[in-house]
Parts: structure tokens; C-alpha cells; sequence
């Protein structure tokens, strides 16, 4: 940008306070390097250096003439740090024809964070010196103007004022600009620059202050101006004050007013002429008076008492300006925000339906607000979801699922961190699916105590199916917190369905958690079985023993033996039990007795062959009799003792294998108990 040149007076090189030029830049023009020379005497320097100046910038705008053209001229001065030891000045320039709220502001972002203020084509512009107006500095200063003063001492900081300054220079007239000097503070009074200044004060963090400057900032002018004498200067200035505070400048028409009195009459006729009946009609004109000043605070009170016709005005046709359609937003949120318990004035869901279109124009809305994630969580949170407001009930959460997904705050997410834990939601899903939906994972596995939130889960249901039982597990952070969840869930089964049941439910938990939790289901088996002083099934036993075997060593070679034949021979006497449960009675052939023949007379001849009698049925085994009777020789009760004797089998041949068996039992209950002994110990 070559309309811009910078002049820089210092003594960083040690060749005394001269025109100092950076590497790699043109050397200035020989009348902007003269006009800077002349106004060293009104830009001193510090009277002491201090390596945290920077802290506190000392900048300047005032109109120059440069060799008769006139031009703008930003000052940056400063002393310590940066600046070096001596000092340094440096003075931007720029043609009158800049806009001088422009030139300020985008000067302010040239300034390093050092302090020092580079080219406008060297340097990138940033915010480290960029402060929100004050609205009550502002106000002050404008009434101070308004009022002729040619002192406007502007309250607060360096950075501060400079904020102010910068509001100050859009909303007053190119005229007033160019009749003032605006710093954000004085080193010491102005000796050939007589011009009325706006200035704020020394800060008292520096070192150097000057009690004269103080007082004569503080004491009234030899020549008080003139103020605006206009019935409604009150109103101007609050009009302007809005104006400012929302980082807008003057239309050009008002801009270029002559003085404050043709800018107060402007502004009083044309803007505050306006009486809350015509703001509906204003609306729907789009008017831009409405859009600051007392226009501005009309809307609001309009929206604020009738927040129904706000919303169909914004949901309507034709659409507002950006500006109208903020002022009537801000006034429905303001009314949202304060309103009382169970009310739901801006018509927030579920009543977004009685405005047609309103939910998605809402969203919108909503979303060009809050444009970060954590304010909108924030808002959702105190004014959407927050007891008293329209969607607190978890089912009407639900029922707007996809409004509150698109505002980036979904009910199935918590990792907003606003959402209770869906407990009832959980639980009916566990009934109707069996198992765990990954939304009921989620939040569990997010909860701040996911064992307390499980049990009221596990309060709503009748029996926990394995599957979610060991999903359960893997929720509890330690195997004490998951022992309490299985043990709790095993009660209540085992209360409405028995013993068997709860063998089956233990098995198949047992299968479906990680290797590193089997112990826990193994365990609480144990002692569920031990509470209800019933003996421990022959499965569950079966893993006990096999978990002992898993923890053996190359050097536990019997025990190993001892343990896989007990296992071994436990499954087959299992097996076996199944087998006979499941085997049907015998069918018995009894074998009915032949009658002996009797005798029969001749037959006389036939001519065809008599029929033969059907032959007695016979048993199956034809060498071994059905026929249970003693014989007539034989004592009943001897015979009967005979033959259950023949039943029992021979095991005089087995004492040995039987001997083996009881000692390996033996061992093995021994271990168990052993095991169970150690475990009890260690757990107390």
C-alpha cells in the first residue's frame, strides 16, 4: 500500500536520535521525514524507560499537512524494551481521504506485540491490542464533546482508551476529527499543537508521572467551548452511544455534518422521531431506523411484549435485514432467558409447532449464535433441558432428538456431559432386545459412577441376561465393583427363577467376559452358592478346578495330574447324570406261561385245513426266563434275595480303580477348601 509511509526517530544503532530505517525498507520521503521532525516536540518520549512500557501504548492521530496536501498521522511512542534505552517514535501517514476510524483501527492491529508498529506491507495484523468498547466510557466522552469541553479526559487504561478513541472516531463528523488530537495519553501538555484533545491518563504503573500534567487535565478550560444546546442532545448522545458500542460508523450523510449541532438535528429528525405504534409497520418496511438508537430500543420493547408477532415476523416474507433480525432475536432470548419456570414464551419445542417454520428459522438462529460447541452445551443445558424449561423431560428430549442434533447437542451424545444416564430408556431396551444398545453403552461407560447407575438398571429389570450382564462387568473399573454387580444380579434372578437357573446364568456370563474377569464370575458363584448353603454345581466346580489348573507350573506335575483326572472323571459322572435324566423307563415283556393241551375229541374230516393257533410270544433273550416266580421247592424270600444279589454287579476286580477315585476326590476337596481358605483370608 503505498499510500501509507512511516517515518521512525530512535537511537537503536547508537548513532544518537536520528531517522532511523529498517533493513530491507526504502528510505521515507524528505517531507514526510520533515513533518515527523517537527512533531517530536509534540510526541516526547517517555521520561524514564521501563522493559514493560510496551504495556501501556502511548498512541496519537491528528491531521498534518504534508507539503500542503493534507494527511493523517498515527504515533507510536515509547521508551525501554523494544524501543531501546532513548527511545523511539514512529509516525504513519496517510492521505485524509483514509477514513480516520479506519486508519486507528487498522493501525492499532500493525502494532506488535512488543509494542513496536510496523509497515502496513511488512508486517500481518493481529488482536493483541484489540479491547470491546465500553459503552459507559463512550457515553462520557460523546457527552463530554457534545458539551464544547476541549479537555475529553476518557477514563480506564491505555488500551482501553484506545478502544474508546476508536468508537469515538465512527461516530462523530470528519470535522470534529480533523478539529481534535486524539491520544491515549499525554507525556506532557501539547506546546505548539493548541487543538482540543482526547486524551486519557497517565498510568500510574509507569514510572514519571506528571502532577502538573494531572492537574491541568483536571482543571476547567480558560475558554469553555460551545455545547449543543438541542432539546434532545440527551437522546443524540445515547443514539450515537449505541451506535458506537456495536462497532458501527455514521452513513456517510451523517458523516458529513459540519459540527455536532447539524449532526444532533440530523439524528433528531430523522431517527428519533419514530413512536412504538409504528414499529410493526416499520418492520415490515425493513426500516433501517429500527436498526440503532431509539429505534433499536423500540423493537426490543415491541419484541419483548409481543414475542408472537416478533416470531412471525422473522419467520415471514419479506426477511429482515441481518441487523433487524438480531435486534428482534436478542429481545425472544433475552424473554426465553427470564422467563418463569414451565412458560415458554419464544416458543421453544415442544410449542415451536404453533408458528409454522419457526423450528428450523430457530435453529438457524440458534446456531449463527452459538457458533462454538461449549457455549451452545451451555445454553441447552441452563435454558433448553434445565428443570422448568420446555424439554427437561427425558421423553420430550427424546421425542426432539433430531432438533437437538442439529443443534450439535444430540440426547444419544453424552459426551456433552448435560444428559442424565437413560436408565428407563436402558431398561426397556434390555427387555425388548435382550442385550445392550451401544446409546445405553455410551452413557454408562460415561457416567461419573457407572456401578451406581448399572444398579438402577439392574432395579428395573427381572433377570439380566447373560450377554448384558457381561457388558455390566466390563463397565465396573475394579473386580470388587464388578463381584458387587454380578452378586446383585445373581440375587435377584435366583429369587424368581432357582438354582438352576442361576447354575445355567453363571455359565454362560462366565463364557462371555474377558479372560480377566472369569475369576469374578467364579468367585461370586462360589459365594452366591455358599449364601444359600446349597452344594456348588459339578459345572461350577469343574471351572474351579480348572482355573487352579490354568495357575500351575512345570513343577505342580501330580497336582496337574490329580486335578485333570478329577476334572475328568466330574464331566463323565456329569455326563452320565444327564444321560439317565434324559433315558426313558424300560419297557418290561412279560412273558405269559403256556397252558398245557387238553385232550379233544377226534375231529371228523374237514374238507378244508383247520386254522393254526398263533404261537405264544417269546422274550427277546430266549436262554434267560421273564418269569419271576420261585419255584415251588424254593423259599420265596431266599429266592428274592437270590436275585438281587445276581443284580448287583461284581467289583471285587475294581477296588483298586475305586481306591484311586476316593483319594483323588479327596485331594481334590481338600484343594478346594484350601483355595477357598486362602481367598477368604487375602479378601479380609
Amino acid at each position: 500500500m503505498t499510500e501509507f509511509v512511516l517515518v521512525e526517530y530512535g537511537d537503536l544503532e547508537g548513532g544518537g536520535f536520528v531517522p532511523y530505517v529498517a533493513e530491507g525498507r526504502p528510505a521515507p520521503p524528505a517531507p514526510y521525514t520533515a513533518v515527523a521532525t517537527k512533531l517530536l516536540t509534540n510526541v516526547p518520549q517517555p521520561p524514564e524507560p521501563a522493559d514493560d512500557g510496551f504495556r501501556y501504548p502511548m498512541w496519537s492521530l491528528r491531521r498534518v499537512d504534508v507539503d500542503g496536501e493534507p494527511h493523517w498521522c498515527f504515533a507510536v511512542q515509547g521508551r525501554g524494551g523494544a524501543f531501546g534505552q532513548a527511545g523511539m517514535c514512529q509516525f504513519l501517514f496517510a492521505p485524509a481521504a483514509f477514513n480516520p476510524a479506519t486508519l486507528w483501527y487498522g493501525a492499532v492491529r500493525l502494532v506488535r506485540a512488543d509494542g513496536r508498529l510496523v509497515h502496513p506491507e511488512a508486517g500481518e495484523p493481529s488482536d493483541t491490542w484489540l479491547r470491546p468498547v465500553s459503552a459507559e466510557r463512550l457515553s462520557g466522552a460523546l457527552t463530554a464533546l457534545f458539551a464544547g469541553d476541549s479537555k475529553v479526559v476518557v477514563d480506564g487504561g491505555p488500551v482501553d482508551v484506545a478502544a474508546t478513541i476508536g468508537a469515538l472516531l465512527s461516530v462523530v463528523p470528519l470535522s470534529v476529527v480533523d478539529g481534535y488530537v486524539w491520544t491515549t495519553c499525554l507525556v506532557r501538555r501539547p506546546v505548539q499543537d493548541s487543538r482540543p484533545l482526547v486524551t486519557g491518563r497517565w498510568p500510574e504503573e509507569l514510572p514519571g508521572g506528571n502532577a502538573g500534567l494531572r492537574s491541568w487535565l483536571d482543571r476547567a478550560p480558560e475558554k469553555p467551548g460551545t455545547p449543543v444546546a438541542h432539546p434532545k442532545t440527551p437522546e443524540v448522545v445515547a443514539w450515537l452511544t449505541d451506535l458506537g458500542a456495536r462497532d458501527l460508523s455514521l452513513p456517510e450523510e451523517y458523516a458529513a455534518a459540519p459540527t455536532l449541532a447539524d449532526l444532533a438535528e440530523l439524528i433528531a429528525t430523522k431517527q428519533l422521531d419514530i413512536d412504538p405504534a409504528d414499529v410493526p409497520h416499520l418492520l415490515a418496511k425493513d426500516d433501517p431506523r429500527l436498526a440503532i438508537g431509539r429505534g433499536r430500543e423500540l423493537v426490543s420493547r415491541w419484541a419483548a411484549d409481543d414475542p408472537a408477532g416478533a416470531i412471525t415476523r422473522l419467520v415471514g416474507s419479506p426477511k429482515l435485514s441481518p441487523q433487524l433480525t438480531e435486534i428482534l432475536f436478542d429481545s425472544l432470548l433475552d424473554a426465553h432467558v427470564h422467563a418463569a419456570p414451565g412458560t415458554n414464551p419464544a416458543l421453544f419445542p415442544p410449542a415451536a409447532k404453533a408458528v409454522a417454520g419457526w423450528e428450523a428459522v430457530l435453529t438457524r438462529l440458534l446456531r449463527d449464535r452459538f457458533e462454538d460447541r461449549p457455549r451452545m452445551v451451555e445454553f441447552v443445558r441452563d435454558y433448553v433441558i434445565a428443570e422448568g424449561r420446555p424439554l427437561h423431560d427425558g421423553d420430550a428430549q427424546l421425542a426432539h432428538g433430531r432438533w437437538l442434533t442439529a443443534l450439535g447437542v444430540s440426547p444419544d451424545d453424552p459426551a456433552s456431559g448435560i444428559y442424565p444416564v437413560p436408565t428407563a430408556r436402558i431398561v426397556a431396551e434390555i427387555r425388548e432386545r435382550r442385550s445392550l444398545g451401544s446409546v445405553g453403552r455410551a452413557f454408562l461407560a460415561a457416567a461419573a459412577d457407572p456401578v451406581a447407575q448399572v444398579r438402577v438398571v439392574l432395579d428395573g429389570l427381572d433377570s439380566v441376561p447373560p450377554v448384558v450382564a457381561a457388558e455390566f462387568v466390563a463397565l465396573c473399573p475394579d473386580d470388587r465393583q464388578a463381584g458387587e454387580v454380578l452378586t446383585y444380579a445373581l440375587d435377584r434372578g435366583q429369587a424368581r427363577a432357582g438354582v438352576a437357573w442361576a447354575e445355567k446364568w453363571l455359565l454362560e456370563v462366565h463364557d462371555r467376559v474377558e479372560a480377566g474377569r472369569r475369576g469374578v464370575v467364579l468367585d461370586t458363584g462360589v459365594g452366591h452358592f455358599g449364601r444359600i448353603d446349597h452344594e456348588l454345581p459339578a459345572s461350577l466346580l469343574v471351572l474351579a478346578l480348572r482355573s487352579e489348573l490354568a495357575g500351575l507350573g512345570a513343577a505342580d506335575a501330580l497336582r496337574r495330574k490329580v486335578l485333570t483326572d478329577a476334572v475328568a472323571k466330574l464331566e463323565a459322572g456329569s455326563r452320565r447324570g444327564h444321560a439317565k435324566a434324559k433315558a426313558p423307563a424300560p419297557h418290561l415283556i412279560v412273558h405269559q406261561p403256556v397252558q398245557p393241551a387238553v385232550a379233544q375229541p377226534p375231529a371228523r374230516p374237514q374238507t378244508q385245513p383247520q386254522q393254526q393257533p398263533r404261537p405264544t410270544p417269546y422274550p427277546t433273550e430266549p436262554t434267560e426266563s421273564l418269569d419271576t416266580r420261585a419255584p415251588w421247592n424254593v423259599d420265596v424270600e431266599e429266592a428274592a434275595t437270590k436275585r438281587k444279589r445276581r443284580r448287583l454287579p461284581d467289583l471285587s476286580a475294581h477296588w483298586p480303580l475305586i481306591g484311586k477315585v476316593l483319594i483323588a476326590v479327596l485331594v481334590v476337596a481338600l484343594i478346594v477348601a484350601l483355595y477357598l481358605l486362602a481367598r477368604h483370608m487375602l479378601q479380609r
